[in-house]
């Protein structure tokens, strides 16, 4: 593919100014000019007249205005994110690891015009669109960058190729331990959310609770609003989600609460940060597509019944 086969890019128009003769003076042509002098006069207007007077200074040319040259990028060329659907099959639904691309790409976005992309909702279990379908890939998310001719639909490596071709601003940690916090979080929070044998119930809230403390740990080691600083960065991208769905999808099915305990003491303030960011409002679903996507994509319609405000295992 052409370097700038992809783009507009704004012309620049170089104007080349005309040659002109230098203006004549009677003075520096006319041989005769001085004849009617004296001698003395003469020998004056030789040696330039008035000796106190000053070189003129040279006039400075004036500043060359820099001219920008923009590429944009057109939109049959930006990138597509393909994400799970809600309710409706045309709003955002409710997938974690949905939202953590969408994040990912809305911050890069906004200092990199070559980032700039467009969310494609699907219900890939009623109906593929034509379009995604074409794709051959069965995974949501996907990521299509027509430029880099990609079609990604694995989360890990979306991540890697948006951090190696948009370097602004850097989502990697500078810690790199942080990359394994929390990485059993949603598989211990699913586990108990699918739970119907009495018997392991505390066993799997218990190991929900265990891996709840270890992030909270984590945050108060780092001190500041987020796990690697002030601002958001891949680990918090990857967690946040997952916590948000412990909190809303763990007390509407189980009616389960993060303890009010020092231990667990950071976490909601690390959700609450999280909600002022304007990444998260632009990502945000609601808890109806939330417990939406839990009971009906996730299979939880055939542990549970419905009843009057709330859930109950069959």
């Amino acid at each position: 593919m052409a370097e700038d086969s992809n783009y507009d890019e704004q012309g620049i128009n170089e104007v080349a100014e005309e040659d002109m003769e230098a203006p004549t003076s009677p003075d520096m042509n006319d041989e005769n000019a001085t004849s009617g002098l004296s001698e003395t006069d003469q020998a004056d207007a030789g040696a330039g007249g008035d000796d106190s007077a000053e070189p003129a200074e040279p006039e400075e040319a004036p500043p060359t205005e820099e001219v920008k040259v923009v590429k944009v990028l057109k939109p049959e060329d930006q990138i597509r994110l393909y994400v799970w659907a809600g309710s409706d099959l045309k709003c955002l639904g409710d997938d974690v690891h949905c939202q953590q691309i969408y994040m990912t790409l809305s911050l890069k976005s906004e200092v990199n015009e070559m980032a700039r992309f467009q969310v494609i909702t699907e219900n890939i279990n009623i109906k593929k669109s034509q379009e995604f379908d074409k794709l051959a890939v069965n995974k949501l998310p996907c990521l299509v960058d027509p430029v880099g001719d990609r079609v990604i639909s694995d989360v890990q490596t979306i991540v890697d190729y948006l951090e190696q071709v948009f370097k602004e601003p850097c989502l990697i940690p500078k810690k790199t331990s942080l990359t394994q916090v929390g990485i059993d979080l949603y598989r211990k929070f699913t586990g108990y959310l699918k739970n119907t044998n009495p018997n392991r119930e505390a066993e799997m809230k218990n190991a929900l609770d265990r891996e709840l403390e270890k992030l909270n740990k984590a945050l108060k080691e780092s001190g500041h609003r987020f796990l690697d600083g002030d601002k958001l960065t891949q680990p918090d991208l990857r967690i946040l989600p997952k916590l948000h769905h412990v909190v809303v999808a763990g007390k509407m099915f189980k009616g389960y609460e993060i303890p009010d305990e020092d231990k667990y003491g950071r976490l909601k303030e690390y959700l609450e940060n999280w909600k002022q960011e304007p990444v998260y409002q632009e990502t945000k679903y609601s808890d109806a597509d939330l417990e939406y996507g839990w009971f009906k994509t996730r299979g939880l319609d055939r542990m549970y019944l419905k009843i009057k405000g709330g859930y109950r295992l069959k």
